[in-house]
Order: structure tokens, then sequence, then C-alpha cells
């Protein structure tokens, strides 16, 4: 891509900008909210992304995971574009990669991963349930990525303490424990997240992984408190990353 000078296409954090114009994939709370929320103590040497979008979360986690080689993975050649001028353009360039094409047939060509992150793909390919634009209904299809596909990739090629982290509404939690089951993980950690104090919680942020000691902590996190204000625990999750933190 060529390069961008344009303050009106970029998103500013902390530590680094993103092209973000393109329509269905800007940054948005949920990958925000993952790349700020998954564990990343520990001995990281590389990290996947898997259906890296334009790159948010994946740049979140260069900025936590000083050592890590980051591979971001994206199926949509628009998107991947993005990813790779974000990553590009980043102060951590030197360790980000994008991968254009389907993470099933690019997997082997990397060494095993201590932390695969995703926000995939979570309404049905359904005109029922279709999202607003043709670049956002690609993004939340499950089409070409669903949540169970990653889960299966995280069994076959996380290292043996590697951990999985995802993003994905909480309607979803009892379909993902079986299938972590069926593929020989288990629950390790789960947030369930609320947009406001007293809503019932919309999303869940939860971790995979080998343990199998039958321990999960869990947690609960309000955006915004009752008067619409953001509360402290979201501030100090994500104060490391938005401007206005």
């Amino acid at each position: 891509m060529e390069p961008v000078n344009d303050s009106s296409r970029l998103f500013r954090f902390k530590r680094f900008e993103m092209i973000n114009d393109l329509a269905g994939l800007k940054v948005g709370t949920d990958g925000v909210l993952l790349g700020a929320w998954a564990a990343t103590e520990g001995a990281i040497r590389s990290v996947w992304d898997v259906g890296t979008g334009t790159g948010v979360v994946a740049l979140m986690i260069a900025q936590r995971c000083a050592e890590a080689i980051i591979t971001g993975y994206e199926i949509e050649p628009q998107a991947a574009d993005v990813a790779e001028a974000n990553f590009n353009r980043s102060p951590w360039s030197d360790r980000m990669l994008a991968v254009k094409g389907d993470v099933m047939q690019h997997h082997e060509r990397f060494e095993s991963p201590d932390l695969i992150v995703s926000n995939p793909p979570y309404f049905e390919a359904s005109a029922s349930l279709a999202a607003t634009g043709e670049e956002r209904n690609k993004a939340r299809r499950t089409v070409t990525l669903d949540y169970s596909a990653v889960i299966r990739l995280a069994a076959m090629r996380l290292s043996p303490s590697g951990r999985l982290c995802l993003v994905l509404p909480a309607e979803m939690l009892s379909d993902v424990e079986w299938q972590a089951t069926l593929n020989g993980l288990s629950l390790s950690r789960l947030t369930l997240v609320a947009t406001k104090e007293g809503k019932k919680p919309l999303r869940m942020l939860c971790e995979l992984s080998r343990r199998g000691n039958g321990v999960c902590i869990k947690n609960d996190l309000s955006i915004r408190d009752r008067d619409g204000v953001y509360t402290a625990d979201y501030i100090s999750l994500t104060r490391d990353f938005y401007l206005n933190f």
C-alpha cells in the first residue's frame, strides 16, 4: 500500500496508530478488549492472531510482549494488505508479519505459538443475521473461519504451555466448552462482559489451555456504569492503549 498521511484515515492509540477506514473492519471494542485482556505473562516467543483483520489485536499484543514474534493471518486480501501496512508503520515492525490466506494452509510454515488470539466471525451465514455492509458481512459470518476451527488449530499447534484467547458472544459459552473438551483443551480463564452495569453480559473473553486441572478463573466486567461513565475496571484494562485514559 501507499504510505498514508491523511490523519482522518488513522485511529491513534498511545503507542501506535492504524489505518482505519476499511468499512466493516474498523477498530472496535471487541478487539481492544481481547488485545488488552489476553494473558501475556511467562515466556512468550511466538504469537498468532488468527483472522487479524487490519491488525489491532496483533499490535496490542506486540506492545505488551516485548520479545515475541507476532504473526497475523488474514484471508481477506484487502484487510491483509492494511494489516501489513499497519504492522510496517508500527514501532514493532521488525517482529510482525502479516500472512495473506487461510491459516490452515500456512500454519505449518511457522513454529508452534505460545499464544493464539482470535476475534473470529460469529454470525451464521444467513440473511436473517446479515450485518451492515459487504465487508462487515465477510468479517462476521462463519464462512471461512469460525471459533471451532480456531480451537482445533490451537489443539494441533499450541506449545505445551500455550494458551488460546478468544472474544465471542457470551451465549456461546457452553458450545466453546464442548469444543474445547473435544479437542483436549479446557477453560482456564473467563470474563463475562456487559456494556453497562446491571445489563446482561453480551460478550465473553475466554482462555483455553492444555492444563486440564479443572480450575477456571472467572470474573465479570462492565464497560460503563449505570450513569454511562466508563468503569474503573475498564479504564484499568485499556489505559495503556486509549489516548483518553
